[in-house]
């Protein structure tokens, strides 16, 4: 049977300031967020917000990250449900990774505006930032998965996948999962794993 530990965030957990960044402009966070909204569901965009629920040493922990800027001057506060100091500073790194906060993209961009081709592609998404994944675990699970089967069904496999093998952490009423560790994954037999419709080769 599937592994799932539930650790629940307490309805007290204090929602700390970790880090404020600013990345080189353009960045354009809603456009971000919305592009990402299209193919990840693990990465959450709900009022404007950012929401993830990390791994961390100590189990899944909630981060939230929002705008308090511009495409051309961006600042992105992030907050972690925690008062640990050593988990801030374990969250504050994976964010700065995830979000591609120190992906400049200058030269890019000068060279497709000197393109009159191309530049009215990539002006429409000026300011897109890709999202990461987490860890190199769930990147290469996630390939794997998506190259096998259509997205959308690729997206119902990693749903069920979390659901059953990750940890989550409650807030206001909603669940926010991680993927899951190499081992509780490891512990599941090939028949358990049917449910994510892909090859066994």
């Amino acid at each position: 049977m599937p592994i799932r530990p539930h650790e629940a965030l307490k309805q007290d957990a204090v929602c700390m300031l970790i880090e404020t960044f600013k990345p080189a402009a353009p960045y354009a966070f809603p456009l971000t967020l919305q592009i990402m909204g299209y193919s990840s569901v693990l990465d959450i965009a709900n009022e404007g917000a950012y929401w993830r629920a990390l791994n961390l040493s100590d189990g899944p922990i909630l981060a939230q990250v929002v705008s308090t800027g511009t495409t051309d001057a961006p600042v992105l506060e992030a907050h972690l449900f925690s008062d640990d100091q050593s988990a801030a500073d374990a969250a504050r790194a994976k964010l700065r990774r995830m979000l591609s906060i120190d992906a400049d993209k200058t030269l890019f961009y000068q060279f497709a505006q000197a393109d009159s081709a191309l530049w009215p592609l990539v002006e429409s998404l000026r300011g897109l930032h890709n999202v990461l994944a987490e860890s190199l675990f769930e990147a290469l699970s996630l390939t794997i998965i998506e190259q096998q089967i259509s997205l959308l069904a690729a997206q119902k496999g990693e749903r069920w996948l979390v659901e059953n093998y990750g940890q989550f952490v409650t807030h206001d009423g909603h669940r926010f999962y991680t993927f899951p560790q190499p081992a509780a994954i490891a512990q599941a037999t090939p028949d358990e794993l049917k449910p994510l419709k892909i090859t066994n080769r």
